[in-house]
């Protein structure tokens, strides 16, 4: 049984989708918050402070980056509250994002093609579902798969060869040149 050796409480300043923990010199803070906020991940540490970020941010940046792209957001799949990393927690709103890829739109019939996420580990933590998300979306050449904090457009082809050992790169997210 683990044994609480501490307990603090802790004032944090929060503003819109995030807040911060930050020494409480100020003058030990190079850049006190929200300067310098980047904003793409969960966790983000700076000399002197690390900045915390809401589920809410994630929607904001994959909006921008689907508009930069000229992509259409038509449907946020979003499991809250589930563990991605436990295989026997079902993940409902994963299951529904992998039938709707299968079937290549939405029940309202909005065509969906792609997936756009801030980062991987927002879709898939376990080999299993990266597998099943790569394979929903590459069954045509319209599937795609987008991770705005990287800024990369994944190669789907080449993610399922490294999936079957055909990749003598090796495995990881792939990014497509073109």
């Amino acid at each position: 049984m683990p044994e609480l050796l501490a307990q603090h409480h802790v004032d944090v300043e929060v503003d819109f989708f995030g807040f911060c923990l930050q020494d409480a010199d100020d003058t030990a803070v190079p850049v006190p918050y929200p300067e310098g906020r980047a904003g793409t991940g969960f966790v983000s540490v700076l000399a002197g402070r690390i900045d915390v970020e809401s589920a809410g941010h994630t929607h904001l940046n994959n909006d921008d980056a689907a508009a930069t792209m000229g992509w259409a957001v038509v449907y946020r799949f979003t499991d809250n509250g589930i563990t991605a990393s436990d295989p026997l927690v079902e993940r409902p709103a994963l299951l529904r994002l992998l039938r709707t890829l299968r079937a290549r739109g939405t029940s309202e019939g909005f065509s969906v093609c792609g997936v756009i996420a801030v980062e991987e580990e927002r879709l898939a933590r376990l080999g299993d579902d990266y597998s099943r998300l790569c394979r929903a979306l590459s069954m045509d050449d319209d599937g795609c798969l987008y991770l705005v904090a990287k800024e990369q457009l994944v190669d789907l082809t080449a993610e399922m060869a490294a999936a079957h050992g055909g990749n003598p790169g090796g495995g990881g997210w792939g990014s497509r040149n073109g």
